[in-house]
């Protein structure tokens, strides 16, 4: 089932009181502009999706969000990456937000974000976002990388970061434990087994083909 841009707004910007906006229960949903649907705990779902006509302070825009994080003080042109992020219970809307960060582009895939327990940590240009479940407050945001933060994974009592020039581990309050750098950019040509986590051990392919076997706790080299 596809759902056009106007039926998410018209959704978005109804009452609370007659909103029967209903979208389809499923792990993964595309619609339109990259718009993905995630199931996680508690009965709520998250939605995701790259809204970079999206522009803070605007009274034109497609979307209107009830929330608006922005990281940093740059101008609204400068926000290269900006993803709604929506709450649904039972497949309706109950809370939406959107965030803004400069740095690369980002874009919305499986390894991108993590929805744990009452809360959604999401890559979003050059910084991670973590939002509580279902209000969508901030409760943190870190500029992992100078560049892009491309993915983010689970580790023990943390997270580990694949970004474009830095690899990083944060703890579950956003405070960086480490961070590790190569010779060039963290991927290969054609993105293949770039980067690997097999238990304590992060495998690391950068663009010079050089790969780095680093340890998952001390950000060392192996």
């Amino acid at each position: 089932m596809i759902i056009n841009l106007t039926e998410l707004k018209a959704a978005l910007n109804r009452p609370k009181k007659g909103s029967k906006f209903v979208l389809p229960s499923r792990r993964y949903i595309k619609i339109m502009n990259s718009m993905t649907i995630i199931e996680g705990p508690g009965g709520f779902s998250i939605g995701l999706m790259n809204d970079t006509l999206f522009t803070p302070n605007s009274s034109d825009n497609v979307m209107n969000y009830k929330k608006i994080y922005c990281n940093g003080t740059n101008q609204d042109c400068l926000y290269l990456t900006r993803h709604g992020v929506f709450v649904l219970r039972d497949g309706v809307i109950v809370s939406s937000a959107s965030i803004c960060s400069s740095g690369g582009h980002t874009g919305i895939h499986p390894t991108c974000s993590i929805f744990e327990d009452n809360r959604i940590l999401i890559c979003c240009a050059d910084s991670i976002f973590c939002l509580t479940v279902p209000e969508l407050d901030l409760s943190w945001v870190t500029k992992a990388d100078d560049a892009t933060c491309w993915e983010i994974f689970n580790c023990k009592d943390g997270y580990i970061v694949h970004g474009e020039l830095e690899i990083s581990r944060i703890d579950k309050r956003g405070i960086i434990v480490w961070q590790f750098s190569g010779s060039d950019i963290f991927t290969t040509l054609t993105g293949k087994d770039s980067f690997i986590i097999n238990g304590n051990v992060i495998e690391a392919v950068d663009w010079n083909g050089i790969k780095f076997i680093i340890d998952a706790k001390t950000g060392k080299l192996l």
